[in-house]
C-alpha cells in the first residue's frame, strides 16, 4: 500500500507529530530525530514516553476533522446541504403525518438489507452473525457472512481490495516521482535560506521548524532518500546559477551582481538599516531579501551588520569633521571622491585605449546607467561593491565617477 501525507497536526507541547495520510492512515513524526512510526507502542520504547500524558495533549476533535477530510469532508458543501434541509422540514412533518401502508418484505430482501449493513460497516461482528431476523438463521449463510466480515476487516486494514493494489503497483512509480518532485519544490521555496556549502544534517537541523510543518518534507520517508534527493537538486541549482551567470557576463559584463543589487536595496532603506537588527528588518522585507537566492542567509546577515556599522561611523566622523572644520561642503562627496580617486586609477595605456562612456540614455534610471558605467570600464570587483558607492545616493554616484574618468 503507497500513502502520501496530507495534513500535519503537532501535539502541543511535545516535539512530536500526527501526520494523516491521503488514505487515511497515520503516523507519528518527531521533530527532535526526523523518525516516523506506525505505532504509539514504538514511540513509548524509542522515547521512553509516557503515552497517556502525551495524548492528553492532543484535541480530538481537530485531529478527527482532518481525518474526515482525508475522507471527502466538505464543509461548505454541508452546511449548504444543512440549510437546504432546514428548507424542507415542513414538507417532511406533513409527509410523516399521512398514513402509509406498511410494506412486506420478502426474507431474500431482508437478506439483501443485511448484506448492504455488513458493507457499510453499521454492525459489530457478533449482531451480523447472530442476527436471525436478517436472513441468515442457517449455518451455511452464518458461514458465508463470517467470511464477508473478514473480508471486510481486511479491506478496513489494507485499504485496498486485490485489484486496487495491483493497479495502484502500476501507479507507485509515477506517485514516487510526484513526491520527489513536491521535495524539491519544497528545497526551492527555502533556496534563499541554504548554502551550497552545506550538507543535509546541517541544512534540516537549521530549517527542521519550518520544513516539518510541510507534507512533501514527510512523503520521503527515510534520511536517505532525502539526501540524494538534495545533492541532485543541489547539483543542478549550481549548473543553472553558473549559465545564468555566463549569459549576463556574455551580454551584459559581469555587473550587476546580486551583492551590488542587495547593497542598493539596503540603502534604500538605509534609515532603517542603521536603528534596525537583522531579524526585524527581515521580518518587515522577507519577500525581497528571499530573492536574493545566490547569497545565503548568513551573508546577507554579515553583509547588512557590516553596512549598518558602515553608515553609523560615517555618520559619527561626519558630525566630528563638520564641527572640527567648521566646513559647509558636502563631506560625503568629498570623501567618495577621495575614495575614487584612490581605489579607481586608470593606466597610460587604458586611458588611451578606452572609449568615454556616453550617459546619453535618459530612459534608464542613475542606478542603471552607473552598472553601465561599470561594465564599460570593467571596474574591478571590489571596487564596485565597496560600501563607499552606497553613500551618496544614485544622481551623485553617477555623477563622481563620469567627472572621475572625464578627468582622466
Amino acid at each position: 500500500m503507497h500513502c502520501r501525507p496530507q495534513f500535519v497536526y503537532q501535539i502541543p507541547q511535545s516535539l512530536f507529530y500526527i501526520v494523516v495520510t491521503d488514505t487515511s492512515h497515520h503516523f507519528y513524526f518527531s521533530k527532535q530525530d526526523g523518525n516516523a512510526y506506525w505505532q504509539l507502542s514504538d514511540l513509548r520504547d524509542a522515547y521512553q514516553l509516557d503515552i497517556d500524558a502525551l495524548m492528553k495533549n492532543v484535541n480530538f476533535d481537530e485531529l478527527g476533522l482532518l481525518f474526515a477530510k482525508t475522507r471527502g469532508l466538505d464543509i461548505q458543501k454541508d452546511r449548504k446541504r444543512q440549510r437546504d434541509d432546514d428548507d424542507v422540514v415542513e414538507e417532511e412533518k406533513v409527509a410523516q403525518t399521512k398514513t402509509v401502508k406498511p410494506e412486506v418484505k420478502s426474507k431474500s430482501e431482508v437478506k439483501s438489507k443485511s448484506e448492504v449493513k455488513l458493507k457499510s460497516e453499521v454492525k459489530d461482528d457478533d449482531d451480523l452473525v447472530g442476527n436471525e431476523d436478517a436472513g441468515t438463521s442457517s449455518p451455511v449463510e452464518k458461514i458465508e457472512v463470517a467470511e464477508k466480515i473478514e473480508n471486510v476487516r481486511r479491506g478496513i486494514v489494507s485499504g485496498y481490495s486485490s485489484s486496487e493494489e495491483e493497479e495502484e503497483q502500476e501507479e507507485e512509480q509515477f506517485e514516487t516521482a510526484d513526491s520527489r518532485q513536491d521535495f524539491i519544490t519544497l528545497l526551492d521555496q527555502f533556496s534563499s535560506q541554504i548554502s551550497p556549502f552545506d550538507n543535509w544534517d546541517i541544512v534540516e537541523d537549521s530549517l527542521v521548524d519550518e520544513l516539518t510543518t510541510h507534507s512533501a518534507f514527510h512523503a520521503i520517508q527515510t534520511k536517505k532518500e532525502k539526501e540524494a534527493i538534495f545533492k541532485d537538486w543541489l547539483g543542478n541549482r549550481e549548473k543553472m546559477n553558473k549559465q545564468k551567470e555566463e549569459i549576463v557576463s556574455n551580454q551584459n559584463g559581469i555587473f550587476p551582481t546580486q551583492k551590488l543589487l542587495l547593497l542598493s536595496f539596503l540603502q534604500n532603506h538605509k534609515e532603517e538599516v542603521k536603528k534596525s537588527f537583522y531579524q526585524t528588518f527581515y521580518t518587515s522585507h522577507y519577500l525581497e531579501l528571499n530573492k536574493f537566492d545566490q547569497i545565503t542567509t548568513a551573508e546577507k546577515e554579515d553583509l547588512f551588520r557590516s553596512y549598518k556599522l558602515f553608515l553609523n561611523n560615517f555618520s559619527k566622523f561626519e558630525k566630528e569633521y563638520k564641527k572640527k572644520t567648521k566646513t559647509s561642503d558636502n563631506v560625503k562627496v568629498l570623501k567618495f571622491k577621495e575614495f575614487l580617486n584612490k581605489r579607481l586609477v586608470l593606466n597610460e595605456k587604458e586611458e588611451i585605449e578606452q572609449e568615454k562612456f556616453s550617459n546619453n540614455d535618459q530612459v534608464s534610471s542613475h542606478f542603471d546607467n552607473w552598472i553601465k558605467l561599470l561594465n564599460h570600464y570593467n571596474v574591478d570587483l571590489d571596487v564596485a561593491q565597496d560600501e563607499m558607492n552606497f553613500l551618496l545616493g544614485d544622481e551623485k554616484r553617477l555623477k563622481c565617477y563620469l567627472d572621475h574618468f572625464n578627468r582622466h
